[in-house]
This record gives C-alpha cells, sequence and structure tokens, in this order.
C-alpha cells in the first residue's frame, strides 16, 4: 500500500492545477494532506480525489476541520483514500495547534488505522506536548497486534536523519529557531520510543 503526505502550504490556490498533477502522478492509494486552507467547501477535496480516481464522497474523503491559528486561517487537515474508509474521525482538542484525522479502512482483510495530522511549526516543547495527546489516543495493546501508520508533517528533527555537525550554526545562520539550540529530538524520540518506525528506513 501507498501513503503520501504532502504539505500544500497556505492552501496551494494558486498551484492547485500542479498540486493535483503531483498528486496524480503519484497516484498514492491514501493522501494525508496539510494546510487545506480554505478547503471547507469541499470543491478542492473532490478535485483531488477525482485525481487519485477515488469517489469523493464521505466513505473515500475527509476534511479534517483544524482549530484557527491566531489570524483566523485554519491549516485544515485532509484525508483522501482510494478504498473505502470503514470510519472517519477528526481530532482537534485544545492540545492540537491544528487537528488530527484518524481513518480505519480494510488491508487485504486486516483492520488499517491511519492517522493524518500537522504538528506545531514554532516550538519543541508545543510539538512534544501534541506528540504525547497523539500517542495517548492509541491503545497500546492494538498498536502492538494491529496495523498503523502515522502520515503527516511532524515538523520536527529525527536523530536518524544524516544531519551534518554544523546543524547547530547552520539553523541560526538562516535564522531557525524553532527547533532548539543545540537542536531537540524529543518528539521523534517520543514517537519510536512508542514503536512508531520510519517506514523510510524499512522500505526506501
Amino acid at each position: 500500500m501507498k501513503i503520501m503526505t504532502f504539505n500544500i502550504l497556505f492552501g496551494g490556490e494558486d498551484r492547485f492545477d500542479a498540486i493535483l498533477a503531483i498528486a496524480a502522478a503519484a497516484r498514492p492509494d491514501l493522501l494525508v494532506l496539510q494546510e487545506c486552507v480554505g478547503w471547507e467547501d469541499g470543491a478542492r477535496l473532490r478535485a483531488v480525489a477525482e485525481a487519485l480516481g477515488a469517489p469523493s464522497g464521505d466513505r473515500h474523503a475527509v476534511l479534517g476541520r483544524a482549530n484557527p491559528r491566531p489570524n483566523g486561517r485554519r491549516n485544515n487537515v485532509c484525508v483522501v483514500s482510494r478504498a473505502p474508509l470503514v470510519e472517519a474521525r477528526v481530532h482537534a482538542p485544545d492540545a492540537l495547534a491544528h487537528c488530527l484525522v484518524e481513518v480505519e479502512l480494510s488491508l487485504s482483510g486486516e483492520p488499517l488505522v491511519v492517522l493524518g495530522t500537522h504538528l506545531n511549526a514554532g516550538s519543541e516543547d508545543r510539538r512534544l506536548t501534541e506528540a504525547r495527546w497523539l500517542l495517548s489516543l492509541v491503545p497500546p495493546e492494538r498498536f502492538a497486534a494491529g496495523l498503523w501508520a502515522l502520515a503527516g508533517d511532524l515538523n520536527a528533527l529525527s536523530r536518524r536523519d544524516p544531519y551534518p555537525a554544523d546543524l547547530d550554526a547552520r539553523l541560526t545562520a538562516a535564522g531557525i529557531e524553532k527547533y532548539g539550540s543545540p537542536p531537540r529530538f524529543d518528539t521523534m524520540d517520543a514517537i519510536e520510543a512508542f514503536g512508531w518506525i520510519d517506514a523510510l528506513r524499512v522500505r526506501p
């Protein structure tokens, strides 16, 4: 099964044809989109479903209405699945800057739960709080025995990735503060400690 995540940046209205072309070319079985700003009318969500060859009804396309940012913008999270969804839930507690879309579908007769989300971009402390809330949503026994996928823009560094030795200096020179100084890996450490595995390391 091919799962794809894609932050389209501020709704992608001025690049929407290109976004559709990328989605159609990749043709994932399930697509998680972040920053679907202004998608509440469903038109762009239906267009994405069509590009993937998926029906556009609620059993295949879900818009997660995100919590508003201070400027009023909602960085919605959307999930589109070519296979029918058995269940879909949108979580937008105060603990999350945006929201989380939880869907379940059948994969070769087995239930697959996919969590699509977008973690806070500004603070590792806030991301860690969000990650802990996300992990509290997952029953450990069911997680250990079942099929799960976490997809989204996690805005977090992993100590398993090949960063240069002078990463801290480079981030400082670029004015990037969201990872801390020295850079922190707490969010991904917490997620991996729970048992999540980076799929790119299993099947690059």
